[in-house]
């Protein structure tokens, strides 16, 4: 069971003077019940295999199978059982109320006026937004995090196995960011999770894999932990390492014997002042 992308390649304006190679070659899955986070410096292609991912771009060549079914469609047919929350949550939110917003997608696919709004209310919750308090309000009196969780819950209202989440916490506060990031935890118990974001401090705590994109190629897949414990991976993809873990490059560089390195400040430190200990 799984969303994969085999030999996938996507050139944008493709057979013009302005064509830009987005994706060469790629083999990813993505499985249920796990967080994927695609990172990649701007341009790597990472939002570009996420809309192919979904159904919105059609390869130039390879083939994505769900699982275990070759898809294959017209240009912007999203795939059924795949759920794509784009960057912006206007671009999806467009009804009088949030809780018709949300309800569209679970009408959209046949439920009764009482089952849509029961997904409706289910998916509110699941994101932390009272219907009571937001199910009349207009979708566009929201606040940023605000609608970016009614956006999130539209997509789960129709039960997608696979939840696909471009830069889902851009422009937000800090309540903003947690509030998402407690979304996607939640959300790996029904369905498989690909946030695609260039910050990897927001989620590289809570993921269970890593994909690296340069230049539309992966460089790296593997277990998160795989790449904390390789921090200097994530030059190789044209991006800084969360801070935690420079500070801990820093004191391996300074001739501290580092055994490992975390991702907790309280660990790091502990860590560090372990090796200073032993250095004595």
């Amino acid at each position: 069971m799984s969303l994969a992308l085999t030999g996938v390649s996507y050139t944008y304006a493709a057979g013009t003077s302005f064509a830009t190679r987005a994706l060469v070659s790629v083999d990813v899955a993505f499985g249920p019940g796990e967080v994927v986070l695609v990172l990649g410096a701007t341009g790597s292609g990472k939002s570009t295999l996420l809309r192919v991912a979904a159904g919105l771009l059609a390869p130039d060549a390879g083939s994505v199978t769900l699982d275990g079914r070759l898809v294959d469609g017209p240009l912007a047919v999203v795939r059924p059982g795949v759920g794509f929350v784009f960057q912006s949550p206007e671009m999806q939110l467009f009804a009088e109320t949030v809780e018709v917003d949300v309800a569209f997608g679970p009408r959209n696919q046949g439920l009764s006026e009482d089952e849509a709004r029961i997904e409706a209310l289910r998916a509110l919750a699941a994101v932390g937004l009272d219907a009571e308090e937001f199910g009349t309000r207009s979708p566009f009196s929201l606040s940023g995090g605000e609608a970016r969780r009614a956006a999130i819950a539209g997509v789960l209202a129709m039960t997608p196995g696979y939840l696909l989440l471009d830069e889902p916490t851009a422009g937000l506060d800090l309540s903003g960011r947690e509030a998402v990031q407690a979304i996607v935890v939640a959300a790996r118990t029904r369905a498989g999770v690909v946030v695609v974001t260039h910050d990897a401090e927001e989620f590289l705590g809570v993921a269970d894999r890593v994909i690296l994109l340069s230049e539309g190629r992966v460089i790296f897949d593997g277990p998160a932990d795989e790449l904390v414990q390789s921090p200097e991976r994530f030059a190789e993809a044209g991006l800084r390492a969360p801070e935690i873990l420079r500070a801990q490059m820093l004191a391996r560089d300074a001739g501290l014997a580092l055994p490992r390195f975390a991702l907790d400040p309280l660990a790091a430190a502990a860590l560090i002042a372990g090796a200073r200990e032993g250095a004595r």
